[in-house]
Formats: C-alpha cells, structure tokens, sequence
C-alpha cells in the first residue's frame, strides 16, 4: 500500500506583516516661557507719547499727494502721459503724483491718435477708458 502524502502542518509561515508605525512624539505645549515682568529683552518699551491715529484710512491704494492710474483701451495703443512713453496696453495700473494730466493714446495700425485731459486728486484710483474702434 502507498503511504499518504504528509499531511501540511497547522505550523504554516504566516504571511509577513507591515512594522507598526512608531507612536508620534507628543507636541511641545504651546505656552510661552514665563518671563519676569521687568526683562528688558521681551518688554516693549513704553511710549510716553501716545500714537496719534492716521489721518488717511487704510483702505486708500496711494499715499496721500499720489493716485493710481489704470488704462483700458480697446483694442490696444501705445500710452503717453505728459509726454512720456509708458509702453503698449495692456499694463499694470500705474501711481503717480496728484494733479493734472494729459494721456495720447496712439494706435498706428488703426492710424489713431487720441488725447485725453483729466486730474487726478491725491487718495484717488481712476480708471482711463478709450476706445480706439469706434
């Protein structure tokens, strides 16, 4: 008679299993070190003057005595305030001193050339429009 095959031991490898992960370091607590009241290095010193509040809001885009400027022209043109060349739009608003202001807008492949006047005040963003397909 034939012996049987062994039979397969309960005994088995088990399959390999993942490291468990390492347990995380606990977070330092967040409190600041204790300070002596009279440290000099972490006391601001004390202003016997105290800080008069900005006239201007805090909203405002230019400093005072300056405004912004932005141009938008359709479809594009060549841009000269004052007389100096500030390049081809589009291009980023620009700031400049308050007051009175002059802006030639010229397209040569349109064959235009447009002048406006306007004034500036100080705080102000003003936004130029000019539409040179019209």
């Amino acid at each position: 008679e034939p012996t049987p095959p062994p039979e397969e031991t309960a005994h088995a490898t088990p399959p390999p299993q993942p490291p468990e992960p390492e347990p995380e370091p606990e977070p330092e607590p967040k409190t600041p070190p204790r300070v002596a009241k009279g440290d000099p290095a972490r006391t601001p010193p004390k202003s016997r003057h105290p800080r008069q509040p900005s006239a201007t809001p805090l909203t405002q885009r230019a400093p005072a005595g300056k405004g912004t400027l932005q141009f938008r022209v359709r479809p594009y043109a060549i841009v000269y305030l004052n007389g100096k060349n500030l390049g081809q739009t589009p291009f980023d608003a620009i700031e400049v001193p308050a007051g009175k202001y002059s802006a030639k807008f010229v397209n040569d492949e349109l064959k235009k050339n447009v002048t406006q006047t306007f004034e500036l005040k100080p705080g102000e963003s003003k936004i130029v429009k000019v539409n040179l397909e019209e």
